[in-house]
């Protein structure tokens, strides 16, 4: 009977639980997503796009273009959880990396998370985010150690690796924690993550739509504008035939999307 009601309660909390993130995602200006090998451009354009002390805070070491690219170009899009977060014009404004290791026979299983965002939007919560959904991936995958490396002076990644339950030991650089979940946890975080990937995808597949949208309305009109300018403009000395001629070329050099 007890098995029972701890099975309604569960229920109960995780739908509670999983309106209330709806409701905040769908309020939020900002949507997260979780990449693929095709956002891989999304990717680079965002380290490449983040300013120096930035990208410093990120890698803990320099990193110039070609140490980018070649380190986008090996991320496994399919085995680890690498999470974009969108402004409304689907600007990829933050980036949020758990990084599975090969398990090792007679070791636990390990993982590696980062986050970075973009230095006009720090301080807003947004790292907050991408390190919530970071530990939630990790404990979905069985993670039961997960490094982070940072600086002693990246105190906003210190503060945040400390709030999600990472015991910082620096040596050097390197943070480590160990993460532990029950088997009900477990479960709930699997469920909260398909779940909010589901509605990721809705809001961005109509984000998508909008800005498309109003692309090929913005197209139109400066079709129509340029239509209105060369048919009806009385000091073009050319006849019908050169007048409609010309809107076909302004026609053919227009975007529609």
């Amino acid at each position: 009977m007890n098995n029972i009601l701890d099975s309604i309660k569960d229920i109960q909390e995780l739908n509670q639980h999983l309106n209330e993130n709806l409701k905040e995602t769908l309020k939020s200006e900002y949507v997260m997503k979780k990449l693929t090998n095709k956002d891989k451009n999304l990717v680079i354009e965002h380290f490449l796009g983040l300013d120096e002390i930035s990208r410093y805070n990120r890698f803990c070491i320099s990193f110039n273009e070609y140490s980018i690219r070649n380190y986008v170009e090996k991320i496994d899009y399919d085995k680890n959880g690498i999470f974009g977060l969108f402004d409304n014009d689907l600007n990829m404004i933050g980036l949020g990396e758990c990084v599975i290791y090969e398990q090792k026979e007679g070791h636990v299983k390990e993982a590696e998370v980062a986050f970075s965002v973009k230095k006009e939007l720090q301080g807003q919560g947004l790292g907050n985010r991408l390190m919530k959904r970071l530990v939630r991936f990790a404990k979905m995958n069985d993670i039961e150690k997960l490094q982070m490396y940072c600086l002693r002076s990246n105190q906003a990644s210190v503060h945040l690796a400390k709030k999600y339950g990472l015991k910082i030991s620096f040596d050097g650089t390197e943070s480590s924690a160990e993460v532990s979940f029950n088997e009900r946890e477990h479960f709930k975080e699997i469920v909260e993550e398909q779940v909010d990937n589901l509605i990721e995808q809705i809001i961005v597949s109509t984000r998508r739509n909008i800005k498309t949208m109003h692309e090929t309305q913005n197209a139109f009109n400066s079709l129509l504008s340029n239509i209105i300018k060369i048919y009806f403009n009385p000091k073009t000395n050319v006849g019908k035939t050169k007048r409609l001629s010309k809107i076909n070329q302004e026609n053919k050099k227009t975007k529609f999307f």
